[in-house]
């Protein structure tokens, strides 16, 4: 089989070489980057273009790995009719290649695909066609590289991508935040690669949720707390570790002294003879200004504002309603502070 690659990303890049490798003709990649198509091109040995007007029209095949936006606006630009052509999008409905060719249909590989990594993975397929006549002939193709191949309707299609998001995407981001939180703290993320390993192959043996251990599960309060603890500077972590701790059981919600609680506002002034002069005076007058305190809630800034034309962001506001705000004697608080502190650290900072 003759096939065209139009595309020269990861999927591009794996697709073409595991088609070549099983023995299909790859006889020209399209790219509008030169240098994109001439590096798949050197790769899959095929000649390469960058314009419609010379990309090869006797095909047996035409493979458009491309980015859904672009994929959406294929059809107003090549038109191949009688010809068979392939999306490999998981959220995109067969029916935008349409416009390209009757003969069109989906190719969708079930992977996260990088074009640096060999040996090419395992690669699950799943297959679609806008005409009952082409199936057989797509389901043909996508067996020849692949043994796994699922016929797959448009919703089933973008289905297996959700899941397939959760399980790749998000995991990989989880990974992503424990390597830079490792790193900061001066640990070797390499000694939780056997964990890794070890939690992905347990799913193919039992069910998932029956696979799940930690201290949430377990009702761990007092492990919970610590690990909140060594958050508190990672504010992105801390708020995933909750999330996930809430719905695997342990409910980490914000409490307060039924005392109440002080507050402290964050003041900003100009010192006395300083020599930025107007410069500082600009700046006071932006950080009071409604523009700068309307960054706070978008930003996650979690400090009320001050403006009274800027509303507070709506969860601060949710989480304050259950607190008793007490007005704090400033002189007193100051006479009394290393008291306080002592009593803090050996209390608070030092318990358990």
């Amino acid at each position: 089989m003759q096939i065209v690659i139009i595309g020269s990303g990861n999927v591009a890049t794996v697709l073409g070489g595991k088609l070549r490798e099983a023995g299909h003709g790859i006889v020209q990649v399209f790219s509008r980057q030169p240098a994109h198509a001439a590096r798949l091109a050197e790769e899959l040995q095929c000649g390469h273009v960058s314009r419609w007007d010379d990309l090869h029209r006797d095909a047996d095949l035409y493979l458009a790995a491309l980015s859904d936006d672009a994929l959406r606006g294929l059809g107003s630009e090549l038109t191949l009719p009688g010809r068979l052509v392939l999306h490999t999008g998981g959220s995109v409905p067969k029916e935008v290649l349409l416009e390209v060719s009757v003969n069109s249909g989906v190719l969708y590989p079930l992977q996260s695909l990088r074009r640096e990594l060999r040996p090419f993975p395992e690669i699950p397929l799943l297959v679609d066609a806008n005409l009952p006549a082409d199936r057989q002939r797509i389901a043909d193709i996508a067996r020849s590289i692949s043994g796994q191949v699922e016929e797959a309707d448009n919703e089933t299609r973008l289905k297996l991508h959700l899941a397939a998001v959760l399980v790749n995407n998000f995991t990989n981001h989880l990974y992503a935040l424990a390597a830079g939180y490792c790193r900061k703290e001066g640990i070797d993320f390499s000694m939780l690669l056997p964990l890794i390993r070890e939690t992905a192959g347990r799913i193919a043996r039992m069910d998932a949720r029956d696979a799940q251990t930690g201290p949430a599960v377990r009702g761990d309060e007092g492990t919970v707390e610590k690990h909140l603890q060594l958050l508190n500077n990672y504010k992105d972590i801390k708020e995933v570790y909750a999330l996930f701790t809430r719905q695997k059981g342990y409910d980490v919600q914000i409490s307060f002294p039924k005392e109440g609680i002080g507050s402290a506002a964050e003041c900003i002034a100009l010192v006395k003879g300083n020599k930025a002069g107007a410069a500082a005076r600009k700046l006071i007058d932006w950080a009071a200004s409604p523009d700068m305190q309307s960054l706070l809630a978008p930003s996650k800034i979690n400090f009320l504002p001050a403006h009274p034309k800027v509303a507070p962001d709506p969860d601060i506001a949710a989480v304050l309603k259950q607190a008793k705000i007490i007005e704090i004697d400033d002189r007193w608080a100051g006479d009394n502070r290393k008291r306080i502190v002592d009593r803090w650290v050996a209390e608070v900072l030092n318990a358990g």
